[in-house]
């Protein structure tokens, strides 16, 4: 919100809007409700995405973590290179000793990471564990897809955040897929807990601040934490 022209009731009203558990909203939306222009209300759904992504990313994952990987492709879409498209994602939820979720992180990685198809490497996987997982807690390998069904929770996690990106957004392509996904992740996550989803939007918004458009790219953010060829294996 720092440096923008639009009021500030407005941007309340869009909070408002993007904190409804089962919904959010989208620009379209926004735009018929606060009555500005399309590109100011996808403007304005961006920042806030872009305050919840540093929110999703200084709370990282404790207890237990398990994940899967599996890949989210624009159905909207399909009718082009599937290739191209497919997003990569690895989806882990921090449990409890009674298998009781915890969080969820959600982590678009570029395909470049992946090996076999359905492998993570394992860099990508120091550079995840990195990012979203507290030193002391205990990380499982990730799942390959025929060890999905163990894990019934993150993989219905996994299908109900599908479902929110199909619905209501319509489907979403690679290069705008993390902050969405940090968005569905910082919702439920907060829900998990019982906490008032607005009111933590809201400090989110205040607390970080404002950042250049591209830096929920998944590849940047992502390579941050990826070692290099020497830094892995001298950590390994």
């Amino acid at each position: 919100m720092e440096g923008s022209r639009t009021p500030l009731h407005k941007w309340a009203v869009a909070i408002r809007l993007i904190s409804r558990t089962d919904v959010g909203t989208t620009a379209v939306e926004l735009q018929a409700v606060i009555q500005v222009s399309y590109k100011t209300a996808w403007l304005m759904l961006h920042r806030v995405r872009q305050a919840l992504s540093q929110a999703e990313q200084s709370d990282p994952l404790s207890g237990t973590v398990k994940s899967i990987m599996k890949y989210y492709t624009d159905p909207f879409y399909a009718t082009y290179d599937a290739s191209l498209l497919k997003s990569p994602v690895i989806i882990a939820a921090g449990v409890d000793a009674h298998n009781t979720p915890l969080q969820f992180k959600f982590k678009h990685i570029p395909a470049d990471q992946i090996i076999r198809t359905n492998h993570v490497r394992s860099w990508g996987v120091s550079a995840f564990i990195s990012q979203y997982v507290q030193p002391d807690a205990e990380f499982h390998p990730i799942a390959t897809p025929i060890h999905h069904k163990r894990t019934p929770l993150i993989l219905n996690e996994y299908r109900k955040s599908r479902r929110w990106l199909n619905t209501t957004f319509h489907g979403i392509g690679p290069k705008y897929i993390q902050a969405y996904l940090h968005e569905y992740a910082f919702r439920i996550n907060h829900a998990l807990r019982g906490e008032p989803i607005e009111h933590h939007m809201l400090s989110a918004c205040a607390r970080y601040a404002k950042l250049p458009l591209d830096h929920c790219s998944p590849q940047q953010e992502y390579m941050k934490y990826v070692p290099t060829r020497e830094q892995y294996f001298k950590i390994a």
